[in-house]
């Protein structure tokens, strides 16, 4: 039978059996991407969404969703993360379902409220804490039944909404319970269930009755702007699509293993770095040549196409404009430039060094770029009104600092660099997107299994390998402060780019405030 649905689900499909359905295709909790890349190679006419991957791993982003319901794909939301979805896009479309659904329509709800910490696909993604809407939906049901009355279950649900998802523990609830019960272990074990996998079964029986077809009765009001947002977002979301199956919900851990590399091996990381710069450029070079062509941002969509890509010929009919490309465009006067931002960028950043004879060919590669990028980006205005006033307060500040130690400055240079670092920052290299991509070209580089093992045996070492959610607890805060602070200065050594204002808040190696204890588990004894 044809496959008409998927599902991305996880903690939420624990114990249900979906062979029944065979119209359905089933998938692990859906992240940002996922939705987008169905719509590219699948012919689908039901989305189901009920898990997300989230925290370390961006969750699924709305515009994918509204591709969907822009081609009249039905989608649904329930249980967890496509609940709160599915209320945030319910006038557009998205089809909400479940008593969770109906909750968090109805009140103001933070995502935590459904959030779980689970376990990998090779344990069926069984969930390890409770979420606050089954912790509520539970409490609801047993007082209804007289198990407990409607004090106590008020308390279990005020307690259960002001606890951390990270520590909202069956265990934990079960303490609780206990200050007001004697058989709270009992209770607790004979009637508990989750309400959003109840909401999932629910939906998906009540779908095998109904006939899947194309949602061509829609009514919409709304198109989706066809911004350079969402043309970048989506060629970012497209490179990442190797880094996909067991890897992906190991968010934390690939932090981590960052932040090994970093430290132990940086020279690897540095021609990671130089790497995704020059990929962030060119990016944004294809885009521009587009601008001038019929079909505006079409062939930025083309460099990152696949083979029957739906969703682009849906969109454009598969008609690409021809673009010219860096290599096409050498002359002796871009020559002279690159060499003057190869300059410049050193003086800026006295910092860094290239740690390799690989790094200084990436190098080179991207000052090309930045060169490029800056006649494909200049027009007949004001070179400066396309800098951002902070951009422009920091050119002027690295010019002005130049000056004062008696150094030429090359400000056309200067800008050509600044056009780049601000759109390099606008890619937010340093959060889940670099991150995922930096551990994508990891992955595939000749050394990938060493550094694997070297990074393995230092885990268990130091730290004994604990989660970081509860390592967390037993840190000293200040000391690691002043760590990250050391780590992060040290970051000038590795990328070309002037850092003006390091501070421990910008959290430039993804030191997330909540998940800072991480960091702890590479540093080396004292």
């Amino acid at each position: 039978m044809e496959k008409t649905a998927i599902l991305f689900a996880g903690p939420s499909l624990h114990g249900v059996d979906t062979s029944k359905y065979p119209w359905l295709d089933v998938c692990g909790p859906a992240c940002q991407s996922d939705i987008y890349s169905v719509l590219n190679h699948k012919h689908y006419t039901r989305i189901i969404l009920a898990d997300g991957l989230y925290k370390s791993i961006p969750a699924p982003w709305h515009k994918e969703i509204l591709l969907a319901l822009e081609m009249n794909i039905e989608v649904y939301g329930v249980a967890s993360l496509g609940a709160l979805r599915a209320a945030e896009l319910n006038e557009y479309g998205m089809k909400g379902s479940g008593k969770v659904y109906e909750y968090i329509s109805s009140n103001i709800v933070d995502d935590s409220e459904v959030a779980v910490m689970h376990k990998p696909q090779k344990n069926q993604w069984e969930a390890m804490t409770l979420a606050h809407v089954e912790v509520k939906y539970w409490s609801e049901k047993i007082e209804e039944e007289g198990r407990i009355g409607k004090n106590i279950s008020r308390e279990i649900i005020k307690w259960s909404k002001n606890k951390h998802f990270e520590r909202r523990t069956k265990k934990a609830l079960i303490s609780e319970l206990e200050l007001g019960l004697q058989d709270a272990n009992k209770i607790v074990r004979d009637t508990w269930f989750s309400q959003k996998q109840l909401d999932l079964a629910n939906l998906i029986d009540s779908l095998d009755k109904i006939a899947s077809e194309k949602n061509s009765n829609l009514e919409k009001n709304w198109t989706i702007a066809k911004t350079p947002y969402i043309y970048r977002q989506i060629s970012k979301d497209t490179s990442l699509l190797p880094f996909q199956g067991e890897d992906r919900d190991y968010g934390d851990t690939i932090t981590n293993f960052l932040i090994f590399i970093f430290l132990e091996h940086t020279d690897e990381l540095q021609k990671i770095l130089l790497k995704i710069y020059s990929e962030y450029i060119e990016l944004e070079i294809v885009r521009l040549q587009s601008q001038g062509t019929n079909e505006d941002y079409v062939d930025f969509f083309k460099s990152y196409k696949f083979e029957d890509c739906f969703l682009l010929n849906d969109l454009f009919e598969n008609t690409w404009p021809k673009v010219e490309t860096i290599e096409n465009l050498k002359s002796e006067e871009q020559d002279t430039i690159t060499n003057s931002i190869n300059q410049e960028l050193k003086k800026m950043n006295k910092d860094f060094r290239l740690m390799s004879k690989e790094a200084m060919r990436y190098f080179d590669h991207l000052c090309k770029l930045i060169t490029f990028h800056r006649e494909v980006r200049f027009t007949n205005t004001d070179m400066n009104e396309l800098l951002s006033p902070n951009t422009i307060r920091e050119l002027n500040k690295t010019v002005l600092n130049s000056l004062m130690e008696g150094e030429d400055v090359d400000v056309e240079a200067r800008h050509a660099i600044y056009y780049a670092k601000q759109l390099i920052d606008s890619c937010s290299i340093y959060t889940h997107h670099g991150r995922l991509r930096m551990y994508t070209l990891l992955k595939e580089s000749h050394s990938f299994k060493i550094l694997i093992r070297e990074w393995e045996k230092n885990l268990k070492t130091l730290a004994n390998g604990k989660p970081h959610a509860f390592y967390n607890e037993e840190i000293d805060h200040s000391k690691l402060g002043e760590k990250i602070r050391e780590l992060n200065l040290k970051i000038r050594e590795v990328q070309p780019f002037p850092v003006e204002s390091i501070t421990e808040s910008h959290a430039l190696l993804f030191l997330e405030p909540d998940s800072i204890a991480r960091i702890e588990y590479s540093l080396s004894e004292e």
